[in-house]
């Protein structure tokens, strides 16, 4: 009897342990230094924390841990001596999913914000023997086509308690040849992989393109989502769906995506796997545009239980709750309200305003609080021009970061390079923009 109350228990502590480890995961931390002597007190979402000094820099003594994705209130408070009263500064700032934030108080009272991606959490789980491995890679070969190469290593990677090193799923990977075969393989093997640190070894089987493609999709992996064997009976071919994929995902413009993905989903003789379906909506960055093309594909796919891989790719519950009561009770599809930017008038208004600003830390906070707004919509024209008003390159990284989501016309949101001397940040530009959610 204490034999298995003490197996029970083991279990227990692991499932526990494992619980931990994905709600580590699913929130964020945040670290807050400020140059210089300053006698700072921070409020994040009301609740107050004090920056200990060490005479150069002040900083939080422990991080600020376990904090959900989403939007958080930031407030700086700091006493004025000569007449006794605090002044605070109160602005916004964005949590991503697996990503800590670092927020810096420069010595001239500019903010800094910066995200840093959490390391990945190693799993428990062994990986295939080698002996294990060169059977596999035996069977791999032995397919004559890419179209059963890719659906032996589709199978084998849904195969559960089945599980390989990133080193292995390299050399997997590398038997495919096209790269529009490998993504959707190299996002497959994520769940299988014991080692997730080292997955950064399948990035380099990928152009920067898809490269970031697939670190946003480890970037919002969540293994309690994963679906594994699906029911593909009737489905679109692997070929077929792979060649569907690259005429949209090439199109230049994201309406002619949104166009090619909308005549995919609304052609009487397509139907879809769950993952596939995923797999198109993904191109889309938009959640109003999601939304739409979730219930346009509903219809379409052969395995509706697994659908929640689909509606798991919208990111607010309002969105989910509207897609489940459009299940449930069957109803039309209408396409997504168009966005209309800020007239000239309001514009030059809040131009002006913005310009009014004296302080370098005033103008990020005027304009970080704007772009918060979010009935507020600008052109990239637009917005540029308020973002020039801001000196400072990581402030501007992070105000055209926090616009991307009020923009009419983000396909153009490359003009935004001017803005930055480095390459560096145009770079981090771009794997914001490929990795955005709604």
């Amino acid at each position: 009897m204490k034999k298995i109350f003490l197996a029970v228990l083991g279990i227990t502590m692991a499932c526990t342990m494992q619980a931990q480890q994905r709600q580590n995961q699913r929130t964020s931390s945040v670290y807050i230094t400020a140059t210089g002597n300053k006698n700072l007190q921070v409020s994040i979402d009301g609740s107050v924390y004090n920056l200990i000094s060490n005479g150069t820099t002040s900083k939080l003594n422990t991080p600020i841990v376990s904090l959900a994705a989403g939007m958080h209130s930031l407030t700086f408070t700091r006493p004025n001596n000569n007449n006794r009263r605090n002044n605070d500064v109160t602005t916004q700032f964005n949590l991503r999913r697996n990503y800590d934030m670092y927020i810096n108080v420069t010595s001239n009272g500019a903010l800094e914000l910066i995200e840093k991606r959490k390391s990945a959490v190693a799993t428990n789980n062994t990986p295939m023997s080698t002996a294990e491995f060169n059977i596999v890679m035996r069977d791999l070969r032995l397919q004559r086509n890419t179209q059963s190469r890719n659906a032996f290593l589709t199978t084998t990677f849904n195969r559960s308690n089945t599980y390989f090193s990133a080193a292995q799923v390299v050399q997997l990977l590398q038997q495919v040849r096209l790269e529009s075969d490998r993504l959707p393989l190299a996002k497959l093997s994520f769940r299988t992989v014991t080692d997730p640190n080292n997955f950064g070894s399948v990035y380099s089987l990928f152009s920067q393109a898809n490269r970031y493609d697939l670190e946003e999709y480890v970037n919002y992996y969540d293994e309690d989502l994963v679906v594994v064997d699906p029911d593909i009976n009737g489905a679109m071919s692997e070929t077929n769906f792979n060649n569907l994929y690259r005429s949209i995902k090439n199109e230049y413009s994201i309406n002619a995506q949104l166009t090619g993905i909308t005549t995919a989903f609304s052609t009487q003789g397509n139907r879809f796997t769950s993952s596939q379906a995923g797999q198109l909506i993904q191109i889309i960055n938009s959640e109003s545009n999601r939304l739409y093309l979730a219930k346009l594909s509903y219809s379409r796919v052969v395995d509706p239980a697994n659908f929640s891989t689909v509606s798991n790719l919208l990111y607010t519950q309002s969105s989910r709750d509207e897609l489940r009561a459009y299940i449930n009770s069957g109803g039309v599809v209408t396409y997504p309200n168009t966005r209309t930017p800020m007239s000239e008038t309001d514009y030059n208004t809040l131009y002006q305003s913005v310009t009014a600003q004296f302080l370098p830390y005033a103008k990020m906070n005027y304009l970080t609080t704007t772009f918060n707004n979010e009935t507020y919509y600008f052109t990239v024209a637009q917005a540029k021009n308020l973002i020039q008003l801001v000196t400072n390159e990581t402030n501007r990284l992070q105000l055209t970061k926090s616009v991307y989501g009020n923009l009419v016309d983000r396909g153009n949101y490359t003009q935004f390079y001017d803005l930055f001397t480095v390459e560096s940040s145009r770079t981090e530009l771009n794997a914001f923009v490929q990795a955005y959610r709604d």
